[in-house]
């Protein structure tokens, strides 16, 4: 599938791995060598004290165990890591990389730091990196790329306007500006009773000779 989302606002988005096709058949041949020269090519032994050499099959070396071994860790690792899908959690503001055996890598949006294609376009459906605090992430969109980045804005920009976004409330404490108590030059309003004591003082002062 492309994309599905669900009541919970979180959008799914199907990846295509290319690199980690490769990888992963190359990984699966490379566990298969050793049985091919093993059982399949075999080696050349000497048969008699004259050096008459034959074919043996069978025949396992250190060096075949060492390569089954090393191939094979390297092929669990590729299929543990593959990716399956990417989804957009706009209530819980993160993605979540979800990977073939089940588990998720959940990256929040206060983690990533930028969003952009890289590599060779191929025709609208490259890869994408995201950067986070932790490390870079590449994954193909099914989607292409050009959709998922408008999906990507849409929900980081929300996410940036939000109150619960830390950097947001940073933001707008720094733009709010400062409350100032009144100074100590701006007159103080005179009662009107105060104003009416006043005035007629001034009037006896006055009337005196």
């Amino acid at each position: 599938f492309f994309v599905s989302s669900s009541p919970i606002m979180a959008v799914t988005f199907g990846l295509r791995p290319i690199l980690h096709w490769v990888a992963l058949i190359i990984a699966a041949l490379m566990v298969l060598a050793p049985f091919v020269s093993v059982y399949g090519v075999g080696e050349w032994y000497p048969m008699d004290k004259e050096n008459h050499c034959g074919i043996v099959s069978g025949s396992w070396k250190v060096f075949h165990i060492s390569h089954l071994l090393l191939w094979s860790l390297l092929l669990a690792a590729v299929v543990a890591t593959f990716p399956r899908v990417l989804i957009l959690d706009k209530e819980r503001e993160e993605y979540r990389y979800v990977m073939a055996v089940g588990q998720e890598m959940v990256i929040p949006f206060d983690h990533i730091v930028d969003f952009e294609k890289v590599g060779p376009d191929m025709s609208g459906y490259g890869y994408i990196r995201f950067t986070t605090s932790l490390l870079p992430f590449i994954f193909r969109p099914a989607i292409g790329t050009d959709a998922l980045l408008l999906e990507h804005e849409e929900a980081f920009g929300a996410w940036q306007a939000s109150s619960r976004n830390p950097r947001g409330k940073a933001a707008a404490a720094k733009a709010k500006p400062p409350t100032s108590s009144p100074s100590a030059t701006e007159k103080t309003p005179i009662a009107p009773a105060a104003a009416k004591a006043g005035n007629a003082g001034s009037t006896e002062t006055a009337a005196e000779p």
